[in-house]
């Protein structure tokens, strides 16, 4: 990719040199498109979203977590909770269930260097890939 392909802004049509450039001024076209709301003075990017949180309770339809009763004002925010608090990402090694895919990423990770450090020493705590790299450990530091 070019330079241009890289950072060249499409509202208002200019090419900025790095990446990070076009990013900071990025942020002046989303602080244009914030509304103030009517109700609380926040600026927001959302406002028919924001004003949700204005509604009486009981003339807003809420979405509910079958798992906790916890209720949200959207649908996303409850997507965003079952994922993060109630785990939806099973372990194929152990079973575990992760609340992110970036965390059970992770946590496979961390099976992988279990398999690969399965060669352990039984006189002290050291571990290896290879069985011939225990074999010289025990002959230099236990035999």
């Amino acid at each position: 990719m070019s330079l241009i392909d890289n950072a060249f802004c499409v509202p208002c049509k200019k090419t900025y040199a790095t990446k990070q450039s076009l990013q900071s001024h990025s942020k002046l076209h989303r602080e244009r498109l914030r509304q103030t709301c009517p109700t609380c003075g926040m600026k927001v990017l959302k406002l028919d979203k924001h004003l949700l949180t204005h509604l009486d309770r009981s003339k807003r339809t809420t979405f509910t977590c079958e798992q906790c009763n916890s209720e949200f004002i959207q649908r996303g925010n409850l997507k965003i909770h079952m994922s993060t608090v109630h785990g939806s990402f099973p372990c194929t090694i152990c079973k575990d269930t992760l609340p992110t895919k970036k965390v059970l990423r992770s946590h496979l990770h961390h099976h992988k260097l279990e398999v690969k450090h399965r060669f352990k020493c039984t006189e002290c705590d050291a571990k290896y890939t290879t069985n011939q790299n225990l074999k010289r450990h025990m002959a230099r530091l236990h035999s």
